[in-house]
């Protein structure tokens, strides 16, 4: 009934307040639509994924993708209307003490019945809406066919029903009653939680990641709306505690509460880094093939035989230096991960061998994997056709690793903060589950043996296996670079024991993980567990827990006594730092003094960077001014936002003191000299290898459209920039065959 104020308030007024607040009390369903808005609309990594779905539709026909993403929107599109209309629901049963489960009445005299019947229905067509409108706009008319197939099926179904009632089959089926239409829905979502827990890889590769993505939305707007109304319903008459919990309830703010609880009751950390050990197994834990052990034991040590084999290599050419190649590799995802790989294949491919003359490698985020995934390939294959080898790397590099991890974030990682039931594969967490689709990724392109596990296998073992196979070969170190959560700084997962006099801005991760006493190990890790020691991306992967109890997997120790490893990106997304230290060190040491009758090595250093948005003036040392700034909006509320921000990411101050570094060779130590497009200034024997402006939608995640893989690999086959300095480093071999400038892309 119209209240006084609502008969002396303008129509329109009492109309937009009823609808602001009918969007209020749906705030959980109104959230999750504004978060479809930004993936569809904003986001790159989704809308790598809505290109790669216009390719199914139009060019590749593939009916199957294609009809699970109709199903997918759909279902998520329904969930939003059936939401809304159980809350309305829920509070007009609040605030009359019952309600006809068919249709929905005036909820209460703040939401009148017509705003109650049309929001949930605008709700359905918003997702296709959206989709339809974004697919124009952008020239996908395949994903636009797509949205408006979604929107007009969604406000069919959701407008139908009110008319099915007066089918006699329908109403003996109760098909319009909320109770049974949610206990039907209660039963599919149980059905795909089954099967996204425990057959989550065979799941996640059958739905897709775009698929995976609206499934496991509405999978989360279902259980949070439901759960959090029936838990709180029982609440309702209780005094002082039923006043707080009538409806509507703020959904997100209980179910964070109710974890929150939940987590100091029982121990719902599940984040622990998985690890193999000498003499047990344990949850997240294998038992090690045979006591674990440094594959080096020194920095010392491993210079030493790096610099044997390739003074052999070196003995009868000419010249009096040996490029000795330092790679820092940029963060950034799948994207950094194809790039860096990718770089180094076809560097490997124009010279055999171009490895063995490759120190180390520091990578962060997903240049790390990058490196993870080029070194297991080196050790895995024979090398005898590099052109199909450097495709097999592209191949498993390139495939869907978002799928997996967001099925496991949606469905067993977030019910086990509410449901800590001790039992695999229920408590794993999303980190392993990445891991485990980057060891299938591999094992799926590559030959995997029982000798060679890909990246499955122990890291380690995987430097002692090659120095076993080939005494006089070499294999590049891969440095993995995270944070430290508690402690600020790098922590460095390498092939030998982190010393802080050769690293003062670094701990080793075998010594924080309670593996390392003095320079001897008790516990190993996989390749997989190493790449992504620096590569847990804020929220998208959990800080991994370095102590926690072997026996069960979770953490139990006290909140001030807990550490923790993150993304490498926070301290410095480049490595640029943890190379200038390495580089550094080793000249102490002698590595790159000169010595009588014998060639000179020289440090020469590969950035390879993959964000095409990057500021050239960090590059260049003779600019007094930034090229470009971009200062965010309402400067006094986030200015503080953007400085911690900015400063974070690490690149800028590191990288020019790389550079700056590299500048100060001797005058005939010098082998090279680049100057990258808009870098005034030579950068000396560095190397700067990076994705162009025109790139800039390559987007960051863990999956590539096709599109995005070829746009990677035509930069490094075409005449560009690129390919350039591909031609001129090559140069530096005496033997090296001259690199022919490519007339087209080739792709991968």
């Amino acid at each position: 009934m119209p209240t006084s104020r609502d008969r002396s308030e303008p129509k329109l007024s009492v109309e937009l307040r009823n609808w602001l607040n009918a969007i209020a009390a749906t705030g959980f369903t109104f959230a999750l639509l504004l978060l479809c808005v930004a993936l569809i609309v904003v986001v790159s990594q989704t809308k790598d994924i809505i290109l790669q779905l216009n390719d199914d539709i139009w060019v590749e026909q593939d009916g199957g993708a294609v009809l699970l993403s109709v199903v997918s929107l759909f279902s998520f599109s329904v969930m939003c209307w059936w939401s809304a209309r159980f809350i309305f629901q829920m509070i007009e049963m609040q605030h009359r003490g019952h309600f006809d489960s068919r249709v929905v009445h005036q909820p209460n005299r703040f939401i009148n019945e017509h705003t109650a019947l049309w929001l949930p229905r605008v709700y359905a067509v918003l997702p296709g809406t959206i989709l339809l409108l974004s697919g124009l706009l952008r020239q996908q008319f395949g994903a636009a066919v797509l949205g408006l197939v979604v929107a007009l099926l969604s406000f069919w179904v959701v407008k139908s029903r009110t008319h099915w009632s007066n089918a006699a089959l329908l109403s003996r089926l109760k098909l319009n009653n909320i109770w049974v239409l949610s206990g039907i829905v209660l039963l599919l979502t149980l059905i795909l939680t089954f099967f996204s827990v425990f057959h989550l890889a065979g799941t996640s590769q059958f739905l897709g990641a775009f698929s995976t993505l609206f499934f496991g939305l509405s999978s989360l707007l279902f259980g949070m709306t439901a759960g959090v109304y029936l838990v709180t319903w029982k609440f309702w008459k209780i005094p002082l505690i039923g006043g707080l919990l009538k409806p509507p309830v703020p959904i997100f703010t209980l179910a964070v509460i109710g974890a929150a609880v939940m987590s100091s009751l029982f121990s719902t950390d599940n984040h622990g880094v998985r690890r193999c050990l000498a003499d047990m197994a344990a949850a997240q834990s294998l038992q090690c093939p045979q006591p674990p052990a440094f594959a080096f034991s020194s920095l010392e040590s491993a210079s030493k035989t790096f610099e044997l084999q390739l003074r052999l290599r070196w003995e009868n050419l000419p010249g009096n230096h040996i490029p000795v190649f330092f790679v820092a590799s940029e963060g950034g995802g799948l994207r950094a991960a194809y790039w860096s790989s990718q770089v180094m294949a076809e560097l490997e491919k124009l010279y055999p061998g171009f490895h063995q003359h490759v120190f180390a490698m520091a990578g962060v985020s997903g240049g790390s994997v990058g490196n993870m995934f080029y070194a297991a390939a080196l050790q895995q294959a024979e090398l005898k056709d590099l052109q199909q080898w450097q495709k097999q790397l592209g191949d498993a590099v390139g495939q869907d690793y978002l799928s997996a991890v967001t099925t496991s974030f949606l469905y067993n990682d977030l019910l086990f903060r509410f449901l800590p039931i001790q039992v695999d594969p229920f408590q794993q967490d999303r980190a392993q589950v990445l891991e485990q689709s980057w060891e299938r990724g591999f094992a799926n392109t590559f030959a995997v043996t029982e000798e060679r596990l890909g990246l499955s296998g122990h890291f380690q073992q995987l430097y002692r296996q090659s120095l076993a196979s080939d005494p006089d070969g070499w294999l590049p170190m891969v440095l993995s670079l995270g944070t430290a959560q508690e402690l600020g700084q790098t922590v460095i997962t390498a092939p030998f024991p982190v010393q802080r006099n050769d690293f003062p801005a670094a701990y080793d991760f075998y010594q924080l993980a309670q593996c390392r006493q003095q320079n001897h190990l008790s516990c190993d890790i996989r390749l997989s567990t190493a790449a992504l020691n620096a590569a847990r991306f804020p929220y998208v992967t959990p800080a991994g827990s370095l102590n926690y109890d072997l026996a069960t997997g979770l953490t139990k120790v006290a909140p001030d006594k807990k550490l923790h490893v993150i993304d490498g990106g926070y301290v410095d997304n480049f490595g640029a730092a943890t190379t200038q230290q390495l580089i550094h060190s080793l000249k102490k040491a002698g590595f790159f003094a000169e010595k009588p009758q014998q060639k000179t090595l020289v440090p020469v250093v590969l950035l390879l960077t993959n964000a095409p948005d990057l500021d050239n003036s960090i590059f260049d040392l003779s600019r007094l001014e930034p090229s470009s700034v971009n200062s965010w909006l309402l400067n006094e509320l986030v200015s503080p936002i953007q400085g911690i921000l900015e400063v974070s990411q690490g690149s800028a101050a590191n990288v020019a003191n790389l550079v700056y570094y590299q500048q100060q060779s001797p005058e005939a130590s010098i082998l090279l000299t680049d100057q990258p497009a808009g870098v005034q200034s030579a950068l000396v024997n560095t190397m700067l290898f990076r994705l162009p402006k025109k790139d800039a939608s390559v987007p960051l995640g863990w999956w590539l459209s096709a599109n995005s893989r070829d746009r990677m690999r035509c930069e490094l086959t075409a005449t560009t920039e690129t390919r350039k300095s591909i031609t001129k480093l090559i140069a530096l071999f005496p033997d090296a065959k001259p690199v022919a400038m490519a007339s087209g892309c080739e792709k991968g």
